[in-house]
């Protein structure tokens, strides 16, 4: 028997080459096939779903906006129109808060921006169990026979992650003769300030699903 060419031969090879590399792609497309086959048809992901931290979230959605972030975190992007006549001022204050409830302690970032001014105040690592009353820098007014009002940015963050109340938002205060007084405390202030952007106490257990408590 004569041997065979060589171009034969080599042809031989190559669909010898090609039936396994055709079935080897009909196994991949069947191992495929049979992971996607229960999503497509609606069935748990093989891996938990814990929601959305902005679900849980009440705010006036005419000045905010809320960003659902990664690790549960979440984003507030607000806009607060003042319209304070007492003091003549009219201004548009943007507040953003960045919060992480699942963190240990659970935490928030807040940022004040006011535009006119050029003004932008960070306020880092505000942990659950603080309150802060801080002055936002430009916006500070002498009034005769009142004293010194100052535009304030009020956080007030607390609870456990079952049970975490979370207020953030503009306030003002007056500052005479030794005292200080804001928001409802002050009468012509009443039903102006305190402006919250948030104001709930929220259980975040269902989205936190890996602690129970802090």
């Amino acid at each position: 028997r004569q041997p065979e060419p060589t171009q034969v031969l080599e042809g031989r090879k190559r669909k010898r080459q090609e039936a396994r590399g055709s079935k080897l792609g009909d196994m991949l497309a069947a191992m495929l096939a049979t992971l996607l086959l229960p999503l497509a048809l609606g069935a748990p992901a093989p891996f938990p779903l814990t929601g959305s931290a902005c679900d849980l979230i009440s705010v006036n959605e005419k000045l905010c906006t809320c960003f659902d972030l990664s690790d549960h975190k979440f984003m507030l992007d607000c806009e607060i129109p003042l319209r304070l006549g007492v003091l003549n001022f009219t201004d548009s204050i943007g507040m953003k808060v960045l919060g992480d409830p699942c963190a240990d302690p659970a935490s928030l970032t807040v940022d004040v921006v006011e535009r006119n001014f050029a003004i932008d105040m960070p306020i880092q690592s505000i942990t659950c169990g603080s309150a802060i009353l801080i002055p936002i820098p430009g916006l500070t007014f002498a009034v005769p026979d009142v004293g010194t009002v100052s535009i304030d940015a009020d956080v007030q963050f607390d609870g456990t992650i079952d049970k975490l109340r979370v207020q953030a938002g503009i306030n003002a205060c007056v500052k005479a003769g030794g005292r200080q007084m804001c928001g409802g405390e002050i009468a012509w202030l009443q039903n102006l300030l305190p402006l919250w952007i948030i104001d709930q106490t929220i259980n975040f257990g269902t989205v936190c699903s890996d602690r129970a408590t802090f």
